[in-house]
């Protein structure tokens, strides 16, 4: 993720979220990836699920950088 591989680290993220379903930080990282390539509406769903599982990152993150249009 951290190199720019958005599309590469999805995949990563994909798999840790099918390993273990309530990794928030999984759905995060997914959803921060999906902002950045212009999926927002992915990258609500991803964050929403990441706050609802706890991450406080994540409700900054909504409330901040979602703010395109869905």
């Amino acid at each position: 993720m951290s190199a720019g591989c958005h599309t590469e680290a999805i995949q990563a993220f994909n798999l840790a979220i099918d390993k273990k379903v309530t990794c928030a930080q999984a759905y995060f990282n997914r959803g921060v990836c999906n902002y950045r390539l212009g999926n927002y509406r992915q990258a609500k769903n991803d964050l929403e699920a990441a706050a609802l599982l706890g991450c406080k990152d994540a409700l900054f993150w909504s409330k901040y950088e979602t703010k395109k249009p869905a």
